[in-house]
């Protein structure tokens, strides 16, 4: 969701409320919609204290570090399947 620092927390809530009642009309279990809720905020909350410090712009330009973004990009489709996994597929 990309909502406004500004917007009241009951606004914010409302839109939060509909999007969970979305995806149980849609078959989403209770766990995995409070997990998707849960990553959200906390997504949320990071980019927004990364815009507080100066780091990155709270809604970034398309051209904001280009070059960076598509870098990383790059980066996790190779290393994708590094990340602590020691077993291969079987």
């Amino acid at each position: 969701m990309n909502t406004s620092p500004q917007l009241l927390w009951s606004n914010v809530v409302k839109k939060v409320e509909e999007m969970t009642l979305r995806m149980q009309f849609s078959g989403q279990n209770k766990q995995l919609r409070y997990q998707v809720v849960d990553s959200a905020v906390k997504a949320f909350r990071e980019i927004y204290e990364e815009a507080r410090s100066g780091e990155r712009p709270l809604h970034r330009l398309k051209r904001w570090k280009r070059k960076e973004r598509k870098k990383q990009r790059m980066k996790k489709k190779e290393d994708w399947y590094k990340k602590g996994r020691s077993r291969g597929c079987v």
